[in-house]
């Protein structure tokens, strides 16, 4: 069964935080994942840059992206996730998209991007399971030094 997406997924960056937006894609045991994330301007045509993760059986890969993380607001992240079983008894399983700005975690609003998949075919069949989402980068302005500040 495929997840579907019932809201817009928001990811809060931090003007003032520093360092690159770093992608983690992780996989429970058996199972193969696919992953290809683009990034597209918010006129949502303009690919600004994409991002192919293959992660190994119960493990996770983290991609560093291009774009700076202040440069991003209103951009989108979409992704299209392909995976299957490599064992023919498992087609349970969890794949998990984790952001972070640097080395800290960032506020994602609307899900934990997090998905539980109860009828995953194994790879011998050639069929994955796919499905798509995406989410909007909104950039908060940190608190600007004032006259009295």
């Amino acid at each position: 069964m495929q997840p579907k997406q019932k809201k817009a997924i928001y990811c809060i960056l931090n003007d003032e935080k520093s360092g690159d937006l770093i992608i983690k894609v992780s996989s429970t045991e058996n199972i193969l994942v696919g992953v290809d994330i683009t990034i597209v301007k918010d006129d949502r045509k303009t690919v600004k840059e994409n991002v192919k993760i293959d992660i190994p059986a119960g493990q996770s890969v983290k991609r560093r992206l291009r774009t700076p993380a202040q440069a991003l607001h209103m951009m989108h992240m979409a992704w299209h996730i392909l995976c299957c079983s490599n064992n023919p008894n498992v087609y349970e399983g969890e794949i998990t998209i984790e952001i972070s700005q640097g080395d800290e975690p960032v506020i994602i609003n609307g899900s934990d991007m997090k998905w539980y998949l109860d009828s995953i075919p194994p790879c011998s069949v050639s069929v994955p399971e796919q499905f798509t989402g995406n989410l909007t980068f909104i950039v908060k302005e940190g608190r600007k030094k004032g006259f009295l500040q």
